[in-house]
């Protein structure tokens, strides 16, 4: 496939004209070079400058695109062809983003630089280990950040839309705005949402992006396809980056949220299960010396509990002393116990 193809192709993409095969095509082609999706990303920003003209001006981009596309044809066939693979393709990718300046007019282009619709002065937050930070940004809406995480938003909104980026987990609640839409683009998802609850969880470890809605509606959708889930309360998205699965399932409980709310709440749940969301939610490692502990039900509520206080919980839950923390490997261990009242 030449090219100019692939650029066709991520056209049709963000045009939401591509089918089946195609997108199947245009994935491959993402995934054999960095180089490729770097060319991608680029055309899409590219893309996302048109998105900010006033809805009275007439901008026919389509027409535009494949009139530029029959011009870079015939000057391929006039130009001496190279070995590099990286400066035709930005050649061309420089080629696009002038047709649509072009397209844009010089009255369009007086509005985007004397208007306030440029975002201006972001902000980085970063959170390490068992640290937790909150921030309430200039439209009302409350953040809260998970450890290990970073956060990048505007002082200000000033586009037709509330962006912000995250790497990481954090809680939000957006606060209703019917007209600018709130969007949390992480490295792989994209989140969409007027006024609701949520939270959206992705480390680059993990290979997956979850989102949960604790109220109102989510759009949440892969940033490599057309797909999308619309997620109302109790409701989790997740993404799965290596085989690229988006799946939707309704929650039973919210212990997804712990970290957030300090509240977590067991209900004849195997102790195996128990003790991987704690160390999930509330990094806390609990050890059994009595692997027959892991298939026993445990019925618990925490609310706001030390991570020792759950530990002593739990061990006495089934007979067992008091358990011991190890300052090096930081885990408790719980010794002895027993299966009670299964």
């Amino acid at each position: 496939m030449t090219e100019e193809k692939y650029l066709s192709l991520i056209h049709k993409k963000l045009s939401g004209g591509i089918n089946t095969s195609e997108q199947i095509e245009l994935n491959k082609w993402l995934d054999e070079d960095k180089v490729n999706q770097k060319i991608s990303e680029e055309y899409e920003l590219i893309w996302k400058l048109t998105e900010t003209v006033e809805n009275n001006f007439d901008v026919d981009i389509d027409h535009g695109f494949n009139q530029l596309q029959k011009r870079i044809k015939s000057e391929s066939t006039n130009t001496v062809k190279t070995t590099s693979k990286v400066v035709p393709m930005r050649r061309r990718l420089l080629q696009v983003a002038a047709a649509l300046a072009l397209l844009l007019s010089v009255g369009f282009l007086f509005n985007l630089y004397n208007s306030t619709d440029l975002e201006t002065n972001w902000v980085t937050i970063t959170t390490g280990e068992n640290e937790k930070k909150s921030v309430t940004l200039a439209d009302g809406t409350i953040v809260s950040i998970n450890q290990n995480s970073k956060f990048k938003y505007p002082e200000s909104f000033v586009a037709k839309s509330r962006s912000v980026q995250l790497v990481g987990e954090a809680f939000f609640e957006v606060a209703r705005d019917e007209a600018l839409p709130f969007i949390i683009d992480t490295d792989k998802t994209q989140i969409t949402v007027l006024g609701t609850t949520f939270n959206v969880r992705e480390y680059a470890s993990e290979l997956m992006t979850e989102v949960i809605v604790k109220t109102g509606k989510v759009k949440f959708s892969p940033k490599n396809n057309n797909e999308a889930v619309q997620l109302t309360a109790f409701k989790k998205g997740v993404y799965f980056h290596t085989d690229r699965k988006l799946k939707a399932a309704t929650l039973v409980h919210l212990n997804d949220l712990a970290w957030h709310s300090g509240e977590i709440k067991f209900q004849r749940t195997s102790l195996k299960e128990v003790l991987q969301i704690l160390k999930r939610q509330l990094n806390c490692t609990i050890e059994v010396e009595n692997k027959q502990l892991l298939s026993c039900k445990y019925n618990g509520n925490f609310s706001n509990l030390k991570l020792d206080q759950i530990a002593n919980a739990i061990s006495t839950s089934f007979g067992a002393a008091n358990p011991t923390y190890n300052t090096t490997s930081k885990q408790y261990l719980i010794v002895g116990g027993a299966c009670v009242n299964q």
